[in-house]
């Protein structure tokens, strides 16, 4: 049977359970046509090819089964960029631009620093930040091959200049003298009941030990001896995770530590600087 644009999407709403159906059926009847979403709206009329649309009905079947959209057309916007996403990496979420918005004011106009984005992934924070600044050295670092094959292919994507480190949190480091050490870390407990959301994506770059707190304190250990004087470390973590989380940065001798709000007013970026020795 024949349909037109809006007879699909309208068909492809009522099988989706998502808060956000209408936009899902607009990504993957966008993607399938490689037209905009305003395309979608401005030419309802037009008929699909039953190519068109069997393909259609199959993306949208996957999606109706809890696979994320993003993995189904391979791509998601964050900040100002276009992200090429797999299941090597998490998909990036708009809370995390918190993180960014939380550094960028606590740095001064035109300052050029060299940083470093740990656990980088699709390089959404890494890439974000050097889009904000331009001048800054900016450095990507992830223990996974396959996640820094996507990142590699969103600096090429958004015409960004990041070099990719491989390895092990700051084991890896080792002449680099930095400004800002920045880290989404995997932060959820194995016994977490949120788990099942997100089974798409990868576990390594979820789970964490010690309640979810194994990598933080793992980066924290390391981290001061990477910064150079008042450098700045940068965590996105969990919403009930900010008190521990900042016991264990002042247990690492960083100061000045503060948590702020994600967009739904959960706590969700700690901050803090290192703490300079006393002469």
């Amino acid at each position: 049977m024949t349909q037109c644009i809006q007879q699909a999407l309208e068909s492809a709403k009522l099988q989706l359970t998502s808060d956000s159906a209408a936009l899902d059926a607009e990504l993957l009847l966008g993607h399938i046509l490689n037209k905009p979403r305003s395309y979608l709206f401005a030419f309802n009329d037009v008929l699909l090819t039953s190519e068109q649309l069997a393909e259609f009905k199959t993306l949208t079947h996957r999606a109706s089964q809890g696979e994320p959209i993003a993995y189904i057309i391979g791509s998601r916007g964050f900040w100002d960029l276009d992200l090429h996403v797999t299941p090597d990496v998490l998909i990036p979420r708009p809370d995390t631009e918190c993180v960014i918005e939380t550094l960028l004011s606590h740095l001064p106009e035109n300052c050029s620093p060299y940083l470093l984005d740990l656990g980088t992934g699709s390089g959404a924070i890494a890439l974000a930040l050097k889009s904000s600044l331009p001048q800054a050295q900016v450095f990507a670092l992830d223990y996974s091959y396959s996640a820094l094959k996507v990142c590699q292919s969103n600096c090429v994507r958004n015409q960004l200049n990041v070099p990719l480190i491989n390895g092990s949190w700051l084991d890896a480091i080792k002449d680099l003298s930095l400004d800002i050490i920045v880290s989404n870390p995997p932060y959820i407990d194995a016994a977490d009941n949120h788990l099942n959301a997100l089974r798409y994506e990868p576990y390594n770059a979820l789970v964490a030990g010690d309640n979810g707190f194994s990598d933080y304190k793992a980066i924290c250990s390391q981290a001061s001896s990477k910064l150079k004087e008042n450098g700045i470390l940068v965590f996105e973590h969990g919403f009930e995770q900010a008190a521990e989380l900042r016991t264990i940065m002042s247990q690492a001798n960083f100061n000045q530590i503060e948590t702020y709000k994600d967009y739904g007013g959960n706590d969700r970026v700690t901050i803090a600087y290192k703490e300079v020795e006393a002469c």
